[in-house]
């Protein structure tokens, strides 16, 4: 695992008037830009992209993004790793439900139907609330400074990626991995479950 990805909306104070319609969204009432940010369990930021309108979501940032530049370039680190015996050729990150079903994105099983999928979907769902705590001003490594002027700074879109025209998007290698993962935490990883029960570790 890379790290975890999700975004947040930080209020622009200073939006100029022409901007306010698509910087603000209805849930908000005020213009906000979004944050699409990647942080590790240490709350270090190890990709950030910042400044677009409010009124997008998750998957419209992810979109325009350069996260997976380096990947659909093939210019991105080695980072292939082995689980449940398979080798997979990248990293992969974990996200909430509304990211698209990826070849490096790892969500969670929304309705887990034996003892092997609420094992996953509990750790998946415990180790994503790295980016929340990350978000949080009490304990980013970085704190948020509400009062600083953003001046009259244009925000620019970075250029589209054709995504499909790389195995990024490869729902099927998603599926597998996600699969190839409940086998492992089931069988490898030790986890106090509510009942107080741990989880064997064939590795002791």
């Amino acid at each position: 695992m890379l790290g975890t990805i999700d975004c947040m909306h930080w209020e622009w104070h200073s939006c100029p008037t022409a901007w306010r319609g698509q910087y603000t969204r209805g849930d908000h009432g005020y213009p906000t830009v979004i944050l699409e940010a990647v942080a590790s369990q240490d709350l270090w930021i190890w990709h950030s992209f910042f400044g677009l309108p409010g009124s997008l979501n998750d998957l419209n940032v992810l979109y325009q993004s350069a996260i997976f530049t380096d990947v659909v370039n093939g210019t991105g680190p080695d980072t292939r790793f082995t689980v449940s015996g398979v080798e997979y050729r990248r990293g992969y990150y974990l996200a909430d439900g509304i990211y698209p079903s990826w070849s490096t994105i790892v969500k969670t099983i929304p309705y887990p139907e034996d003892e092997k999928r609420k094992k996953f979907a509990k750790r998946q769902e415990a180790a994503r609330k790295d980016i929340e705590r990350a978000f949080d001003e009490g304990r980013a490594i970085c704190e948020y400074d509400e009062n600083a002027s953003w001046g009259n700074t244009v925000p620019v879109d970075p250029p589209q990626q054709d995504l499909n025209s790389f195995s990024l998007t490869n729902d099927f290698t998603h599926a597998n991995l996600q699969q190839d993962l409940v086998e492992h935490i089931w069988n490898n990883v030790n986890m106090v479950d509510d009942d107080g029960a741990e989880g064997e570790d064939e590795d002791e």
